[in-house]
């Protein structure tokens, strides 16, 4: 049985070297196991894997915003900014939002400010006080077979 496991190029941003690491870890301990069984589990947090790479709980709120400005057809609505540390979050979903990186929880004093809203004004720059940007890559960035 040939198996193939792929990460995606957009890895190749420089805001998600740090995911990449528990990303590969994740991955390459499906030579080991094919599912997501507890063993599995364990083996990965006894490896050090933050928990949203142990699971399938699906992809990070960074690899959606580089996803976001890689294909922009695909952007959220709206977009969100910390004036604390200058973390942007991309919604599609108008509300009230509190940054995660600054608290875990739901904290008032980090407020997400309303950035842009794409359907009133689809052409207006992000400006951020803090003022963070990054850059985007290609298309495969890993491909792994085995039999």
């Amino acid at each position: 049985m040939k198996r193939m496991i792929e990460i995606s190029s957009l890895y190749q941003d420089p805001r998600l070297r740090r995911e990449l690491d528990h990303l590969m870890m994740h991955e390459a301990a499906h030579f080991i196991w094919v599912g997501h069984q507890l063993a599995y589990k364990e083996f990965l947090r006894n490896c050090g894997v933050l928990e949203g790479y142990i699971g399938r709980s699906g992809v990070s709120k960074t690899f959606e915003a580089v996803r976001a400005e890689r294909f922009p057809s695909h952007r959220p609505r709206y977009v969100w900014g910390c004036t604390s540390c200058g973390q942007l979050v991309y919604s599609y979903r108008r509300q009230a939002w509190s940054c995660g990186r600054c608290d875990t929880k739901w904290n008032p004093r980090f407020t997400l400010v309303l950035l842009k809203d794409r359907k009133l004004n689809p052409d207006a720059a992000i400006a951020l006080t803090y003022g963070k940007e990054g850059t985007g890559p290609k298309n495969v960035l890993v491909r792994v077979e085995w039999e």
